[in-house]
């Protein structure tokens, strides 16, 4: 069977919770059929071709509009792309983008099955959101009647489809995010690297959504308490880090942390293995892979209570759970287990048992019998 995916963008010029699901669910189907992905360059001029595994990516020249969202890379090549290519299957990401809209095309001329994973979408303002309900008055029913089945990490995410998008509640499968660490070697130590000791851990896109103000400013309550301890951010490159610069330096506590992009894989991993713990201060997640890899290194989390989160983080068993943008509570819970040693390892254990329920192994059969039963339905 060949299957491509298709999403707007990818490793290694953009970092994320998408990115990496696209990956995760390549390689499972990889383990069976001949996989693809196809996703849009940075450049009009720019092709390219990478090679992740056994899976070929192929970078495609876009047209970006100078905007802040992503909606707005026109990736016209796809849709050739996909009319010229032999597949069975296309799977593509998210409905906001042009990368699902012209796959979309490409299916319905050619006849193919297409599916479709819901990775969120965070509501933006002024211009960006009426080009957004432009974009959704115009597409969106299209391709919610055109894809076969619509996944979704959480119910959180189901629920939000469900009300804001009207996606019928036949065609939506809940399928938990999922990650693999095979043959992860970790040679770097974070602490000599960076000269940091005990530090607390933020790993995310640099957007507003990932709300690295509310967590800047309950640092700032913690160094109160905790003169010891460091932040470390780690994020892709974007825009919005000077902004988290300059919010730190008129908070007054820069100094005390450690903003750092573009990093390698083993790096933000050697980060996880020696932090004391992370916090996910999102405001708005769907799912949040985040936690998961938190979870498999046994850092205990704090984070809001929203989205996703509230499935994945039990309060009090593997992390602990604040309400959102309550600043004064996140810092109370940071300063809480950073104090107790007891709760620290107690709900180390507790995040290296759960976590082995979203082990990549255990979704390869799921994934590949998904496909199959498509095929069957044709």
């Amino acid at each position: 069977m060949k299957i491509i995916h298709v999403t707007h963008s990818f490793f290694p010029y953009s970092y994320g919770g998408r990115e990496r699901m696209v990956l995760e669910w390549g390689k499972c189907a990889s383990k069976r059929n001949d996989v693809t992905i196809l996703t849009s360059s940075d450049r009009f001029l720019k092709f390219e071709v990478k090679k992740f595994g056994k899976i070929n990516v192929y970078y495609l020249p876009s047209l970006t509009i100078n905007l802040v969202s992503s909606i707005y890379r026109i990736p016209p090549f796809v849709l050739f792309f996909l009319l010229e290519r032999d597949f069975d299957i296309c799977h593509v990401h998210d409905f906001h983008h042009f990368t699902t809209l012209l796959s979309t095309i490409a299916c319905r001329i050619k006849r193919k099955p297409i599916v479709l994973s819901y990775h969120g979408i965070y509501k933006s303002n002024g211009i960006l959101s009426i080009l957004t309900k432009i974009y959704e008055a115009l597409f969106l029913k299209f391709i919610i009647n055109s894809v076969r089945y619509v996944i979704v990490p959480s119910e959180f995410s189901k629920n939000e489809i469900i009300d804001e998008f009207k996606v019928p509640k036949e065609k939506i499968i809940k399928v938990p995010n999922f990650i693999s660490f095979e043959n992860l070697k970790i040679r770097i130590n974070f602490n000599k690297k960076y000269k940091v000791d005990k530090y607390i851990l933020a790993v995310g896109r640099f957007s507003k959504e990932k709300g690295f103000e509310y967590l800047l400013k309950s640092f700032k309550l913690v160094l109160e308490k905790r003169k010891d301890i460091k932040l470390v951010i780690i994020g892709g490159k974007r825009d919005y880090i000077r902004v988290i610069e300059k919010f730190a330096n008129s908070l007054g506590t820069l100094d005390n942390i450690l903003i750092l992009s573009n990093v390698s894989d083993e790096e933000v991993y050697s980060a996880f293995k020696y932090a004391e713990l992370v916090v996910i201060p999102s405001i708005y997640e769907p799912f949040g892979i985040v936690a998961l890899e938190a979870m498999y290194f046994g850092k205990p989390i704090v984070a809001f209570r929203v989205g996703g989160l509230k499935e994945i983080v039990k309060n009090k068993v593997n992390g602990i759970l604040v309400r959102e943008k309550n600043v004064k509570e996140l810092a109370n819970a940071i300063i809480k287990i950073l104090s107790n040693a007891k709760m620290r390892e107690k709900i180390s254990r507790n995040n290296k048992k759960f976590v082995k329920f979203f082990d990549r192994r255990n979704f390869v059969d799921f994934v590949n019998n998904f496909y199959e039963r498509i095929l069957k339905k044709i």
